[in-house]
């Protein structure tokens, strides 16, 4: 989970404010502006836009996006930005010993100059080089401003949760701390039996052949429900899918059958009190689950669960001190 923490700083260089005329587009109709400065680092709302877009076409491939929606979506992209940033330019006040802010730099410049002489040489030349930011609408400063967050965050992470577990993710795993995991996600491990049925019911003198009839044929075809009853006059499809863990009383005797499985199983037709007869199939099958904390596969996905965890944690923890060290202007 990526902690986004709510941080509030004192202005350290003028930005452009969000304007709010049109709410269709969260950041204005400018071509382009800042949305916040962190430090010394500016957001564009170009860069918020660009993160968004991908996300915001997902969207609306599933639903129409309301304008709001569209609002919310822009203002979320940019808080992770501030937050990446944030992480980022705080990179240097995890140093350790053997890792300093100086050799931190020396670091950035040493990967900034082997970018220019690789870029360089795939282009063929510095004038062609130069040509290809022009015809993209960069330069190498800006280039190089955002190549430069992505490696300080990049490195913050390594420093606040790479180095401080050290790669003895395991000593950090005590047994009290995966035995409070297995009663926290117990329902992972020891579960009953869950199922749903599927039916048809079948009326009229002719209902328990018809009934008999159709089981056999639904055990031996995959076809639903509507289609099954579609072949026998008087037949009736039942349309909602039925839970076997709490089944009316008429249908009761199905839920041993049902909660044994396996899916696709179809029952012997049932006498219904009120005269008919049932027939009915397994639509959905969960097996139950009864695995104790001392199983292999158990204790390893505990170890998992409680890395992801571990790992949440000190990501959080890096950011809130990020948060601390350093200045966001401005945040609506």
């Amino acid at each position: 989970m990526r902690a986004i923490a709510k941080f509030v700083g004192a202005a350290v260089a003028v930005a452009v404010a969000l304007p709010a005329q049109d709410p269709a587009r969260p950041f204005g109709d400018f071509v382009d502006g800042v949305v916040a400065t962190v430090n010394d680092a500016s957001i564009l709302r170009s860069q918020v836009r660009t993160l968004a877009a991908p996300r915001l076409r997902a969207l609306r491939a599933e639903q129409r996006v309301r304008p709001q929606e569209a609002i919310a979506l822009e203002r979320a992209v940019a808080e992770q930005e501030i937050a990446r940033h944030q992480l980022a330019l705080a990179a240097k006040s995890f140093a350790t010993a053997t890792l300093t802010p100086d050799r931190i730099e020396e670091y950035l410049r040493s990967n900034a100059e082997r970018d220019r002489q690789q870029q360089v040489a795939e282009l063929g030349s510095l004038t062609a080089f130069s040509e290809e930011l022009k015809r993209v609408g960069r330069t190498w400063q800006t280039q190089q401003a955002e190549r430069r967050i992505d490696q300080l965050h990049d490195l913050a992470e390594d420093l606040a949760i790479g180095r401080r577990l050290g790669g003895q993710t395991r000593s950090f795993l005590t047994p009290t701390m995966l035995r409070r995991a297995y009663e926290t996600h117990v329902e992972n491990f020891v579960s009953p039996a869950r199922a749903a049925i599927v039916q048809v019911r079948f009326r009229g003198p002719d209902a328990e052949a018809q009934a008999s009839a159709a089981a056999a044929a639904w055990r031996q075809e995959a076809i639903d429900a509507r289609t099954l009853a579609g072949r026998y006059p008087g037949a009736l499809p039942v349309s909602i899918e039925l839970d076997a863990n709490n089944l009316a009383a008429d249908l009761a005797p199905l839920q041993g059958f049902a909660l044994a499985g396996p899916e696709g199983a179809v029952a012997a037709p049932l006498a219904l009190p009120g005269g008919g007869f049932v027939v009915a199939k397994v639509n959905r099958f969960v097996a139950a689950r009864n695995r104790g904390f001392d199983d292999p596969e158990v204790q390893q996905s505990l170890r998992n669960q409680c890395t992801e965890d571990l790992i949440a944690e000190l990501r959080a923890t890096a950011q809130r001190t990020a948060a601390q060290r350093t200045e966001v202007w401005p945040r609506r």
